[in-house]
C-alpha cells in the first residue's frame, strides 16, 4: 500500500480546486513556488497552472532537439 505524503494530498486538493474552478489566488501561489518541483511531469493540467512551459520537441532529417524552458537542447537522430 503507497503512502500518500502530504505534498501529495496538497497537490490533490488544488487540483480539485482547479477543475471545480474554485482554485485561490493563495493556491496558485503555492503551486507555483513551493510545490512546482513536486508536481508529475506527466500532470499537465497541474503544471499549467504552475506556469511551467510545455516541452515541445522537434525533428529534422538530421538532428532532433527539444525546448524546456526556453532552452534548446540537441539531439543526435538515431
Amino acid at each position: 500500500m503507497k503512502r500518500t505524503t502530504n505534498i501529495e494530498r496538497r497537490l490533490a486538493a488544488i487540483r480539485k480546486n482547479i477543475v471545480a474552478e474554485n482554485v485561490s489566488m493563495d493556491e496558485i501561489a503555492e503551486l507555483q513556488n513551493e510545490l512546482v518541483e513536486h508536481i508529475d511531469p506527466s500532470d499537465m493540467l497541474l503544471l499549467e497552472w504552475a506556469g511551467v512551459p510545455e516541452k515541445a520537441t522537434y525533428y529534422t532529417d538530421s538532428e532532433r532537439w527539444s525546448t524546456r524552458n526556453g532552452e534548446v537542447i540537441n539531439h543526435e537522430a538515431n
